[in-house]
């Protein structure tokens, strides 16, 4: 599902709901933010996205492309097994931040999104939230399932922190509903667009 909203101004906000980070290429590719100074603020399971090929790698091909300023993109939260170490190795190269979950853990919300703040700046903001980024005690309806996540209020608690970006819109990927029958994380997940959308209605408001 892809979903634009028109706000008052005219001036339009991408917000998707996906079960896919193809989503992310879409918006990139599609945007009308494509020739803008954008990047990606990424809250996610694991480097995957940076990896040379497979069904989830939109920031690597993004910045091949020359879609994202890598030095603007930042990731949080980053865990569980890979391949090798060519992703983060690439993208760290490349100029991206990689927060793995151990420094979210020791540096908590406030410092790390502080950071986040320093990276992306005043320029117009994209984030793309991971449902996997939550651990799979609160949000199991994912194909990608990863111990050792952080729980529900924490996920809030980030999203809320981009208050005051130069926010252009955002997504929330790798929900799915029928692995988790009993509809927590659908509801989980339905919980942080709301979170995001109040973030996005917000720095629209600001925008004029």
């Amino acid at each position: 599902m892809f979903i634009v909203l028109q706000d008052l101004c005219g001036n339009r906000s991408w917000v998707a709901f996906d079960t896919g980070a193809l989503v992310d290429v879409i918006v990139c590719e599609g945007s009308p933010f494509k020739d803008r100074d954008g990047m990606c603020l990424h809250s996610t399971l694991d480097a995957q996205t940076l990896s040379p090929g497979n069904g989830g790698t939109p920031f690597r091909r993004a910045i091949e492309e020359g879609l994202l300023d890598p030095k603007r993109v930042i990731q949080i939260g980053i865990r569980g097994t890979m391949y090798d170490g060519e992703d983060i190795e690439f993208g760290r190269s490349q100029g991206v931040t990689i927060l793995m979950i151990e420094d979210l853990m020791a540096r908590g919300v406030e410092d790390v999104m502080a950071q986040a703040r320093d990276v992306v700046g005043d320029q117009p903001t994209y984030c793309s939230f991971d449902i996997d980024f939550i651990d799979p005690a609160f949000a199991p309806g994912t194909g990608t399932p990863e111990i050792g996540g952080p729980n529900t209020f924490t996920a809030q608690q980030v999203v809320r922190e981009l208050r005051g970006l130069n926010l252009i819109g955002a997504d929330l990927v790798e929900v799915s509903p029928p692995f988790d029958p009993s509809g927590g994380t659908a509801w989980v997940g339905v919980s942080i667009m709301f979170e995001l959308l109040c973030v996005l209605a917000e720095a629209k408001a600001k925008q004029g």
